[in-house]
């Protein structure tokens, strides 16, 4: 369907409805045509690179192009010294770490203060 159609949204959810994670402590999240994949990782998993790479399958499988370039990956760990993790790739593509992004309107870090978020309302 054309891009702003009112149909747009709810035919993405029914197309990606399959789209699930098999993992329990990792979600993959959609809202309208956007997707974020959370894990909730103990200190012996690996990282959301197993769910990363299923949904970059799935993708594949169901003609869908996933934009690297918007792709982003933010880690919260609230450990002292939290490890340092490897560069998260999809298909060979770095993908940028972040301490911030923004999703659905609110400014999300990696502290979960909320910060930058109200410092970006008081702008306005």
């Amino acid at each position: 369907s054309p891009q702003g159609c009112v149909l747009s949204p709810l035919l993405f959810m029914l197309y990606t409805n399959d789209c699930k994670s098999t993992f329990e402590s990792r979600h993959i999240i959609k809202f309208a045509d956007d997707s974020v994949i959370v894990s909730l990782l103990q200190d012996h998993e690996a990282g959301h690179g197993p769910v990363l790479d299923h949904f970059v399958r799935w993708c594949d499988d169901s003609y869908l192009q996933l934009n690297v370039s918007k792709t982003k990956d933010m880690k919260i760990d609230f450990r002292k010294n939290p490890p340092v993790t490897a560069q998260t790739f999809v298909k060979g593509t770095a993908v940028d770490t972040v301490n911030h992004y923004k999703y659905l309107g609110t400014i999300l870090d990696d502290k979960l203060s909320f910060e930058s978020n109200s410092d970006a309302i008081c702008r306005k």
